[in-house]
């Protein structure tokens, strides 16, 4: 009976095998069929019964809106942890994230100075060139050309 439930409220993916949710999923994109998520009564179907405590049911196919039953299985929640590492899906935390979206030097987008000015510039002030001059001659403020000199920006130039 419930086999045919989801049946009735899924279409088959020809591609993946899968069995994609046709009626509300949740914010999250999980199949949410009133009666409960659309994978754990896909795992009751397999298994005949629903999941106890302590039991995560997780999606081998990463179709999060899939009901089909050979598609799901049970585990802990280490197990699904370990599957969205293995599967890349995990968030790489903010320091990964933010060294692939913020681009450094001249890569950055807002960027005036190429690494070889940066170097000419330190150059400049390491003869003596005043701060406000070799600000001048590169078409910057004398406060990035004092952050250049202390270290704190273009820091591996």
């Amino acid at each position: 009976m419930l086999e045919r439930y989801l049946e009735e409220r899924s279409i088959p993916e020809p591609n993946t095998g899968c069995r994609l949710w046709l009626g509300a999923c949740t914010k999250g994109g999980y199949a949410n069929s009133g009666r409960g998520y659309g994978h754990h009564l896909a795992y009751e179907v397999k298994t005949g019964s629903a999941p106890g405590p302590g039991v995560v049911v997780r999606h081998k196919c990463d179709v999060r809106c899939c009901v089909n039953p050979d598609h799901v299985l049970g585990g802990t929640t280490a197990d699904n942890a370990q599957d969205m590492v293995d599967r890349g899906r995990q968030w790489p935390g903010r320091r990964a994230w933010a060294a692939q979206n913020n681009p450094k030097g001249e890569d950055h987008r807002m960027a005036k100075l190429t690494a070889a000015e940066v170097l000419a510039i330190r150059s400049a002030l390491s003869l003596g060139e005043l701060q406000k001059h070799v600000a001048v001659r590169f078409g910057v403020s004398k406060s990035t050309i004092n952050l250049i000199a202390l270290g704190r920006i273009w820091k591996n130039v």
